[in-house]
């Protein structure tokens, strides 16, 4: 699976143009440059839109939490599935088991494989997604989270200065020398 080519998370959608540079991108980070290309195949996914009503600095997003395939692991090996068994003396007795990948897609109203997947996590679920997977398991697996512009030192005057590709490339010119 392809990296973000911005933020660097996996499950890359869009092939997009910045600043002439195509470069693959995730939904969140697709609204950065002009969509040329969805790699969804047909399944047209729209990118995150982002809030430019608020300053930057004071701008709350949500996330996924990191480790989010060992919550999901965690709180369905916790879920214990009750069944009636009939023992050699011809007894009832209730087991307890863990509940299965595919118990809690059913349950979700995802497919296991996928689920299976996000659990190892080879892939990231969609806010969306972990949000039905949260209400499944009774779990979080979404948190919100401030967005800070870090003030760079830049010429006169010492104001912030956001980070462009001109910028990305002359620094890897510079650890080059």
């Amino acid at each position: 699976m392809v990296d973000c080519d911005i933020c660097g998370r996996k499950g890359v959608s869009f092939i997009i143009e910045v600043e002439g540079a195509k470069m693959a991108a995730c939904p969140r980070c697709a609204y950065h440059g002009k969509i040329l290309h969805s790699l969804d195949g047909g399944k047209e996914e729209e990118p995150a839109k982002m809030d430019y009503s608020t300053p930057k600095q004071f701008r709350i997003e949500e996330d996924l939490v990191d480790g989010y395939g060992r919550r999901i692991r965690k709180a369905r090996e916790a879920m214990k599935v009750t069944e009636e068994e009939i023992d050699e003396y011809g007894k009832k007795v209730k087991k307890a088991r863990a509940m299965t990948i595919e118990e809690v897609a059913r349950k979700a109203n995802v497919r296991a494989s996928w689920l299976d997947k996000v659990e190892n996590e080879k892939i990231p679920p969609t806010l969306e997604e972990a949000r039905k997977l949260e209400k499944a398991l009774g779990i979080r697996l979404v948190e919100k989270v401030e967005v800070s512009a870090t003030p760079s030192a830049g010429k006169g005057g010492g104001g912030s200065k956001e980070l462009t590709l001109l910028d990305m490339l002359e620094m890897q010119k510079k650890k080059r020398e």
